[in-house]
């Protein structure tokens, strides 16, 4: 291909995402989002024991922000209490709601509301298994009682429940098998669940370190999980009261390699390729290539934010700034390659979760 071709090519699709954002007037004014068919999420938890919970959406294009999406489907500005997660399954999205114990179904083009899933107890993340079946996982009314509950998506319904130690979190697939990080719930665990997805049935329990708190994949195949520790001591991660945290690959069914962290180590993600990860130690970012036998000693980021994901598109990191978490919070978007922030955006009451369409 030529230069000259190259250019064109360049050139025609800028003016294709230029009309994309222009209102049909072709006035300065951005046009408005009424739809949403591609972009980012986010899920804004809201504040504790007010239903203020709402999902924003970013447009990368447009790089517009459209707030509380729901709200402006619907007659009733209530999504639920303690937002925690979002997937979807063709044109429909699903919305977790803690506190209020419910999944909140909605049309995935403009958010108007479809149905809702009742009788949760204490929920904490959501897994689609397939088009027909979502994994919930949740801690039971006493904060104790661990069990993944098995939702059939045509009917609406809660068909089964699988036990599961306390504190059932974030879930990963792999194949037919289905990984639960379980963090204890109100009591500290230091397990991962197995699961067999294709029959609904606990396999097994593999030992990880206190508090699995995040589990992503690499591209050789590796679970990798973050455990947590305990922190009982906030002014010093370091403090011989508090219990260190890990991050452990798992292979094989077993914990293979383990690295030290501070007691309340978080947000573990992993980069498009596979091969980095980033997380929270000590307050700061650390990077960690999936190959390195030491954890780096400088950190990627001096700094550090309530919750992380990777575009998956653009391979951006995406930085959740819940500020003082009670007035709006930010995005900031770093480019992994640099290590530097490229823009913010505004998001809701303690952005807390991404997803992507």
């Amino acid at each position: 291909m030529t230069r000259m071709m190259q250019r064109t090519i360049l050139c025609l699709g800028l003016l294709g995402l230029l009309a994309a954002c222009r209102n049909e007037d072709d006035s300065p004014r951005p046009k408005a989002i009424t739809s949403y068919p591609e972009g980012i999420f986010v899920l804004n938890r809201g504040n504790d024991d007010v239903a203020n919970g709402t999902v924003s959406f970013y447009q990368r294009e447009c790089q517009q922000v459209v707030t509380n999406i729901y709200l402006k489907a619907n007659l009733s500005p209530q999504l639920g209490n303690d937002l925690r997660d979002l997937v979807f399954i063709g044109n429909e999205a699903f919305v977790l709601s803690n506190r209020s114990n419910r999944l909140t179904i909605v049309n995935a083009d403009d958010f108007s509301f479809l149905d809702s899933i009742e009788g949760l107890a204490n929920p904490q993340h959501l897994l689609v298994v397939n088009p027909n079946k979502i994994y919930v996982s949740q801690w039971g009314a006493n904060g104790l009682t661990g069990s993944i509950e098995i939702v059939d998506v045509p009917s609406r319904s809660i068909v089964g429940s699988i036990r599961t130690p306390g504190g059932p979190g974030r879930m990963i697939a792999q194949g037919p098998a289905v990984f639960v990080a379980n963090s204890g719930g109100f009591a500290p665990d230091s397990l991962l669940s197995k699961i067999d997805a294709t029959s609904d049935r606990f396999l097994k329990t593999i030992e990880v370190g206190v508090n699995p708190v995040d589990l992503v994949e690499d591209n050789e195949g590796g679970i990798w999980t973050l455990c947590g520790g305990v922190l009982v001591n906030f002014q010093d991660p370091s403090s011989p009261d508090n219990t260190p945290g890990r991050l452990v690959r798992v292979s094989n069914d077993r914990a293979e390699l383990a690295f030290p962290l501070t007691a309340g180590a978080r947000n573990l993600v992993i980069n498009r390729a596979g091969d980095q990860l980033y997380f929270v130690n000590n307050n700061w970012t650390y990077e960690h290539g999936i190959r390195q036998t030491s954890l780096s000693l400088v950190p990627f980021l001096d700094v550090s934010f309530n919750a992380y994901a990777v575009d998956p598109t653009t391979g951006f990191l995406l930085a959740a700034n819940a500020l003082d978490f009670s007035r709006r919070g930010e995005i900031v978007r770093f480019d992994l390659n640099r290590a530097s922030p490229i823009d913010t955006f505004a998001a809701g009451i303690v952005p807390t979760a991404f997803a992507f369409q």
